[in-house]
């Protein structure tokens, strides 16, 4: 009797690990993996045939540049302009207080996002680097008696999701899945590449002074590097 219901007892764990496997073999197969253009991984959402069929025609129907091309002037560039604090004043309260900082300057979209801080300032342009696909151009921004280092994303790829954490009427439960959601992003940092990064004669900049308005996301207290992405950006001559 106790080697007919160990062996029940085995045969019952042989269908758990089965069923198990057959459910993560769905699991998988139900989602779409994507690679983001910022080396991020996006999961969409479980798609039936019937659901395939209808993000594929939502997808098509939405257009991320043809959404940021109309929201960039009439209410994204707006909304930086009211919102910008000196960069300077920003990064000391960070470095006085970080939670106190995050309050007052800080903008987040959720519990679990990093802090979006909008800012503006002049600076001196020290290098550019073009090493690669991922330029930064280094610059100490600020008088010349208060000054910070800062770096600004110069493409042409851009990391993170600083801009469209910064609007935050662009809400994550407002789109179909996390890959539309991250599709904004993308746009956001093309259109700052070509219209703003690319016609600004950055990379001739070094020595000279620049004026900007843009955005950085800072995850924690210990993180110290501001890296700025512009939404405007003047080199002065």
């Amino acid at each position: 009797m106790k080697q007919k219901t160990r062996h029940i007892s085995v045969y019952a764990r042989h269908i758990v690990i089965n069923a198990s496997a057959v459910l993560f073999f769905f699991i998988v197969s139900s989602c779409t993996i994507v690679k983001m253009e910022d080396g991020t991984v996006a999961f969409s959402t479980f798609r039936t045939p019937e659901s395939s069929r209808s993000d594929s025609v939502f997808e098509k129907e939405f257009d991320p540049d043809e959404f940021v091309e109309n929201i960039w002037g009439a209410r994204a560039i707006p909304l930086f302009e009211e919102n910008a604090v000196d960069i300077v004043t920003v990064k000391h309260a960070i470095d006085a207080d970080f939670d106190s900082a995050c309050r007052q300057y800080g903008i987040r979209s959720n519990d679990k996002s990093s802090w979006v801080f909008i800012v503006s300032g002049t600076g001196m342009v020290k290098e550019i680097n073009r090493g690669s696909r991922i330029g930064y151009a280094a610059i100490q921004a600020g008088p010349p008696n208060d000054q910070i280092p800062m770096s600004m994303q110069i493409g042409p790829v851009y990391r993170g999701v600083a801009l469209r954490d910064s609007l935050q009427f662009i809400q994550f439960n407002d789109y179909k899945n996390q890959i539309v959601f991250n599709n904004i992003s993308s746009s956001l940092n093309r259109k700052v590449d070509r219209d703003i990064i690319g016609v600004s004669g950055i990379d001739e900049a070094v020595g000279k002074e620049i004026a900007f308005t843009g955005s950085f996301m800072q995850p924690n207290a210990e993180e110290s590097d501001i890296i700025v992405t512009a939404v405007k950006l003047t080199v002065r001559q």
